[in-house]
């Protein structure tokens, strides 16, 4: 058998991690919190992307409502959750980057 995709990947790891080592959290820690990091993982692929953050604001306006009083997106520690919204807010800030300047590194004319 054979997993793609890379958050089928990473939950399988994380899966993995939890069953060698039943500290780790990166997964969530209880069944409830394995559905918040799978919402998150839902949401960076879906509501993260370049079309949505462009067209509405209130994508990161609910992503900073909801770390507004926390630390981390889901429970008390860092999760896949985090690192896969991470993710995808750097992947925009970087093509955001490419589309404000050109390949020699001067501003484009808007």
């Amino acid at each position: 058998m054979t997993i793609t995709g890379a958050h089928a990947v990473a939950r399988h790891l994380c899966r993995l991690a939890a069953s060698h080592t039943p500290s780790s959290s990166l997964y969530g820690k209880s069944s409830l919190e394995k559905a918040e990091v799978d919402h998150w993982l839902e949401y960076s692929l879906t509501s993260l992307t370049e079309q949505s953050v462009a067209k509405n604001e209130d994508v990161l306006g609910y992503l900073d409502r909801v770390l507004a009083p926390r630390v981390y997106l889901v429970g008390y520690d860092l999760t896949l959750a985090d690192l896969a919204v991470f993710a995808a807010l750097r992947g925009e800030v970087e093509r955001e980057t490419k589309v404000l300047f050109n390949e020699e590194g001067k501003e484009s004319s808007f």
